[in-house]
């Protein structure tokens, strides 16, 4: 398929592409994705990207469109447009394992806050696991909006074992961010220590405002600290 529409002009050639999407089968489906592969440089991306917009999810569509920007990430990783744009398409269909990769992967390169937001504002399955957010936000030291995503998602235990386990210098920031959303004294101490959240809560029920809050993140991370050392 990819050899005689390669011949066409990109008028021909995007119609000849078009007519494989709409046979709607795996295999039509397959032939296209071959062709928009090898053929983007001349038929248009966004053009070929458009006419493997799917009709309803899980159809061949959706599965064309993921096969082809997947490819095309592969191939050029350095593009963040690119990569965004196969992140929505991950979302849309829920591709979870797929977006926990891409995010991992430090070759392939994406607007963090771009990806933080798409995530945060994510439904379904890709609202539902934390791995993509805390990836990204990781990744880019985002942990305020980390915390308060989590925090809105009533996953603070996901919060709880990155900061034990995966992070720990997050400690402070993902502290500061709970406790400015106004999530109460004790589940941050909870979230960022459990072993020592007994102690915790008269601590951070001293805070009073924005501008003190540093010092009752570093009153409470102190603790903690020397009791980790010892």
């Amino acid at each position: 398929a990819v050899e005689p529409i390669g011949r066409m002009g990109p008028p021909q050639g995007l119609a000849a592409v078009g007519r494989l999407v709409d046979t709607d089968t795996p295999e039509a489906a397959a032939k296209a994705v071959a062709a928009a592969i090898a053929l983007h440089g001349t038929l248009g991306h966004s053009e070929l990207a458009s006419l493997f917009r799917p009709k309803e999810a899980g159809d061949n569509r959706e599965r064309a469109l993921l096969d082809y920007l997947r490819a095309r990430v592969a191939a050029a990783g350095d593009d963040a447009a690119l990569t965004f744009e196969y992140l929505g398409a991950c979302c849309a269909a829920g591709q979870v394992d797929e977006l926990e990769r891409v995010t991992r992967d430090r070759s392939i390169a994406y607007d963090a806050v771009q990806a933080c937001t798409l995530l945060r504002e994510a439904g379904g399955a890709a609202g539902k696991d934390p791995r993509p957010l805390i990836n990204v936000c990781d990744r880019h030291n985002l942990f305020g909006e980390l915390a308060t995503a989590l925090l809105a998602r009533r996953q603070l235990r996901h919060l709880m074992l990155y900061v034990r386990s995966v992070n720990r210098a997050a400690s402070a920031p993902v502290c500061a961010a709970l406790l400015e959303a106004g999530c109460e004294a004790a589940r941050v101490a909870e979230v960022v220590s459990p072993l020592h959240a007994p102690s915790a809560p008269a601590v951070l029920g001293s805070m009073l405002d924005a501008e003190c809050q540093a010092d009752v993140v570093a009153s409470l991370l102190e603790p903690l600290d020397g009791a980790e050392r010892g």
